[in-house]
């Protein structure tokens, strides 16, 4: 029974969290900066991947897929998108997009800066947040490659591991880790955990403990991958607007997606932080 009603009270303390410091807003905020930076983001992951001899343009909308709902207006467009782009990608332009694209995307972290400060009640100074706002977005974007580069090294990841393992004589614990290698959803998500706990943990100003932010990172991933599997569900058998939207779907029910996304992710913030009030509680009793 007790732990019942402390479970219903970090519920209302997380949903006070997030109304009390208006994290809709700044959600709404992000949600409209990211989609107006999405071109230029594009254009600067073609322009790396083109550099790059291991990987096509191929790859990375297969990368895309697993991460953006399966709705057929999104995919088309964001197929179209990366076929256009890649075929600008050796001109002058796309040099000019990818520099565009680190202060064009900047402005959407920033809105997650911002409201990451506004719910942990700290404030960076003005001056250092856009620097600060743009060498994220660098990291955020060569997540991708990244995440690419880690599909292309797996087979042999998992040779060292029988190798190792065999020589541990230990060879069923190794085909077992071999295993869960083997399912791309589970490392994806593992890398989604790590990367929403770095973000909690160091994107907003002042110093927190990792751990502290790992409730929050698991709820937030679990949730979305839920809500998109749901949003995608949803959309493939009830909506019916698409002739009311007509080529415009795709961008609405990319930003209805996006917009609940960050949302989720001021929601697991604020998980973190009703927790940590409700520690503090407890060691003052």
């Amino acid at each position: 029974m007790k732990k019942g009603r402390d479970l219903v009270q970090i519920i209302q303390r997380t949903i006070d969290v997030f109304s009390k410091h208006e994290m809709a807003v700044y959600s709404g905020y992000a949600t409209f900066y990211f989609m107006m930076s999405l071109v230029p983001l594009l254009m600067m992951v073609i322009s790396l991947i083109n550099i790059l001899p291991w990987f096509s343009v191929d790859d990375v909308s297969d990368f895309l897929y697993t991460m953006m709902p399966d709705i057929p207006q999104i995919r088309s467009a964001l197929v179209g998108i990366i076929v256009n782009l890649n075929r600008q990608s050796g001109q002058w332009i796309a040099y000019l997009f990818a520099m565009t694209s680190l202060w064009s995307g900047s402005h959407g972290v920033f809105a997650m800066m911002a409201g990451l400060e506004k719910i942990n009640h700290t404030q960076e100074v003005v001056f250092k947040e856009r620097p600060k706002a743009i060498l994220y977005t660098i990291i955020f974007t060569l997540l991708i490659p990244s995440m690419l580069f880690f599909q292309v090294l797996r087979s042999s990841i998992q040779n060292a591991i029988t190798y190792i393992f065999d020589f541990l004589a230990l060879p069923d614990l190794g085909r077992h880790i071999n295993r869960i290698l083997q399912l791309s959803g589970i490392v994806t998500l593992a890398i989604t955990i790590l990367v929403i706990v770095l973000t909690y943990t160091f994107l907003p100003a002042g110093r927190r403990k990792m751990r502290n932010q790992l409730p929050g990172s698991i709820f937030t991933s679990f949730l979305w991958v839920f809500f998109t599997n749901a949003f995608s569900f949803f959309i493939r058998r009830f909506w019916r607007y698409s002739s009311v939207y007509g080529t415009l779907a795709a961008v609405f029910l990319a930003a209805m997606w996006l917009k609940f996304i960050i949302t989720i992710l001021f929601y697991g913030a604020s998980l973190n932080r009703a927790l940590q009030v409700k520690v503090s509680m407890d060691l003052q009793t």
